[in-house]
């Protein structure tokens, strides 16, 4: 009788901590689930290495390429000789006939949520936001990048924050980040590729170097709807990140369950800062799993 009143204590002490950070149903679910799911990590100690988007050739060319400027302006070439003429079927600002530039200065295209709905509304070529928000800006903040082939490839055109123009830092606590995931078929973007998935997060470190302003570490949950071009975006979790050149431990090991994600929701982990990053790194790992 001892044992038992003593086994129903420590399970009622369980399950008011777990009620006391989060909800007895989440934690619960997350006990049973954490150890059959994918871990997932994510260690970044180089600038402009975070992928923001990905930019994929679906037509019946046989030569795409794209090329990322160094003002971050997107150049979309395709042909059936050699991939270098200029695609007529997107452009912004648009200014008859089109040339296949997507001028990212130009508030019409200044916002990532802009550039994917302009690529993803030609035929032969789709977009999908990887790091970056809907709501984020666009101008010149994605790493210069040649044109190259890559958007004919399984995994499609990465683009990468540009660090110290964007002064973003990110990663996703998922195994889906490229070309080989976000497609139905050959041209059909999924509306949401996190269906049926849930995630949690449980350590986030960074660092970074900056002289002035704020500097911010926060996990997000996105919903997306990539066919009709919309997102959903909850922040879970925020906090101060460390000082300049200092890194910080926002979500340790030692944390009682982590941060658990939304269900049918990307997880996102970034790193924020207001007016200037350098020399950045960004530690993370979790978990993915399969989610009702």
């Amino acid at each position: 009788m001892r044992q038992k009143g003593w086994t129903a204590f420590l399970a009622g002490v369980t399950l008011l901590a777990l009620a006391a950070v989060g909800g007895t149903q989440d934690y619960l679910e997350y006990l049973t689930r954490y150890l059959a799911g994918q871990a997932v990590a994510r260690v970044r100690t180089v600038d402009d290495t975070d992928v923001a988007i990905m930019v994929k050739h679906v037509g019946s060319n046989t030569f795409a390429k794209l090329a990322i400027e160094a003002d971050g302006n997107l150049t979309f070439t395709q042909d059936n000789t050699d991939g270098t003429t200029a695609s007529t079927e997107l452009e912004c600002p648009i200014v008859a006939p089109l040339g296949g530039i997507i001028d990212v200065s130009d508030t019409a295209c200044n916002t990532f949520g802009e550039v994917v709905d302009i690529i993803n509304a030609s035929t032969s070529w789709r977009a999908v936001l990887v790091g970056a928000l809907r709501t984020d800006s666009s101008n010149d903040t994605l790493n210069a990048d040649p044109a190259d082939q890559d958007p004919q490839t399984d995994l499609g055109k990465l683009g990468m924050w540009d660090t110290n123009v964007a002064f973003i830092s990110s990663a996703i606590v998922s195994t889906l980040v490229d070309g080989t995931n976000f497609f139905g078929n050959r041209d059909t973007l999924l509306k949401n590729p996190w269906e049926g998935t849930r995630a949690i997060v449980r350590y986030f470190a960074a660092t970074s170097t900056y002289g002035s302003g704020t500097s911010t570490m926060v996990v997000y949950a996105v919903q997306p709807d990539n066919q009709r071009g919309s997102e959903a975006v909850t922040t879970l979790y925020s906090t101060a990140g460390g000082a300049t050149t200092a890194e910080k431990e926002a979500i340790t090991l030692a944390m009682l369950g982590g941060i658990l994600g939304r269900y049918n929701e990307k997880l996102l982990v970034r790193l924020e800062n207001s007016a200037a990053m350098a020399t950045t790194t960004l530690k993370m790992y979790g978990s993915e799993f399969a989610s009702r």
